[in-house]
């Protein structure tokens, strides 16, 4: 089990089918896969990391992205580019 002080550094890359997942593991290995743009992958995905409370994630979502980007993680307050105010 990871201990408090570690952390597991995750970036996703969302697109409208899938989402590119790369996961920092604190003995700085890197792993890389792709996943399905669906709630379950997402859930699934979550429920493999050992202990989710140590994750930071972050994401990038470009103008192609699904509106699932959303709830992956919520914005705070930024406007997307092309969107309406």
């Amino acid at each position: 089990m990871l201990q408090h002080t570690t952390r597991i550094h995750v970036g996703l890359d969302v697109s409208k089918a899938s989402i590119s997942v790369a996961l920092l593991r604190p003995d700085g290995h890197l792993d890389e896969e792709r996943i399905p743009d669906t709630p379950e992958d997402v859930r699934r995905l979550v429920r493999r990391w050992p202990e989710p409370v140590r994750v930071r994630a972050c994401y990038e979502a470009g103008q192609a992205s699904s509106p699932r980007s959303a709830q992956i993680a919520p914005r705070r307050g930024r406007r997307i580019p092309g969107e309406m105010s």
